[in-house]
């Protein structure tokens, strides 16, 4: 019998199925590789998970040893297995990677301005400096010359059906090449900073969310950690996941009721959005962030 949970019970309730819960726990590195960690569901006390990066996964694939383990891959497919025979065999799960474009190595020679750019873990890249559909553009083969005017360099990068888009805005040249990209971007468009900002330290850390939530700010690719070693916890939200100061804090009250009051506390975001240019240099001055203008992006 189950429980339905609204006054009725179901006396000959469906067979509960195998599933699989795959979460990002670390975000993508320079290197590419990001941490993923699987949860089994509904699979007994001792379940098995097979990975496969090809689908159809079967129980023929590798088991994992591991449950948090680091990936290149653009796609995984799991499948899990209750040796127990009491969870039938569910569907496969599959996990999509992202796309992350970076833009690096800016420099000036004889009178050229050229960038890098890399797709990681990979993809091929196309781009447009003339403002039209970069999924159209030109191929990447190598630095790409942006000029010495203001330039707007529109990057789309693909692999295997996953895509990703990037807008990235150069000032003219001329006003030194220290220029803080803050003082780049248009005050009232959309904007985001794209670099990961790292926070350590209570003080640090609570400035950085009241600064968001002074300036309106999304922050994406969240991750929290109170505490050390053993007595310690970790939130994480995903890339996808538009997060308001307002929730981090919630996170964090919810998770310090089980830690000391002066656990330590760190904070990190792969990117931070703001509806318009000024909320980004407002909030960029109250942290004392230095951006370069291949870190901070405009729409």
């Amino acid at each position: 019998m189950e429980d339905e949970g609204n006054g009725w019970v179901n006396k000959n309730p469906p067979k509960k199925r195998t599933s699989a819960i795959v979460s990002v726990v670390g975000e993508m590195n320079d290197q590419g590789k990001t941490r993923v960690q699987v949860t089994a569901v509904h699979a007994g006390p001792a379940p098995q998970v097979h990975l496969s990066e090809r689908a159809p996964v079967t129980n023929a694939d590798p088991k994992l040893t591991e449950l948090a383990f680091d990936t290149e891959a653009m796609r995984l497919h799991f499948l899990v297995i209750d040796p127990s025979g009491q969870f039938e065999t569910g569907e496969p799960k599959t996990w999509e990677n992202k796309i992350r474009i970076v833009c690096s190595n800016e420099q000036i020679k004889d009178g050229k301005r050229t960038v890098e750019l890399r797709a990681l873990p990979r993809g091929s890249i196309r781009y447009t400096l003339d403002g039209s559909e970069p999924r159209d553009g030109k191929e990447y083969l190598g630095p790409v010359n942006i000029g010495t005017d203001e330039a707007r360099l529109l990057v789309f990068a693909d692999a295997d059906g996953i895509e990703a888009k990037q807008t990235l805005t150069f000032p003219k040249l001329g006003g030194g090449d220290d220029t803080d990209g803050a003082d780049t971007v248009d005050q009232t468009k959309p904007c985001a900073i794209v670099k990961r900002l790292d926070w350590g330290g209570r003080a640090e850390a609570w400035k950085a969310i009241e600064a968001a939530k002074a300036n309106k700010a999304a922050l994406l690719s969240v991750r929290l950690t109170l505490g050390d070693g053993d007595r310690s916890a970790t939130v994480s939200f995903g890339s996808d996941l538009k997060t308001t100061p307002e929730a981090i804090e919630a996170a964090l009250a919810a998770v310090q009721t089980i830690l000391p009051p002066d656990a330590t506390l760190a904070l990190s975001a792969r990117r931070v959005e703001f509806s318009n240019g000024h909320e980004l240099k407002v909030f960029a001055a109250a942290l004392g962030l230095a951006l370069k203008r291949n870190e901070v992006s405009q729409t």
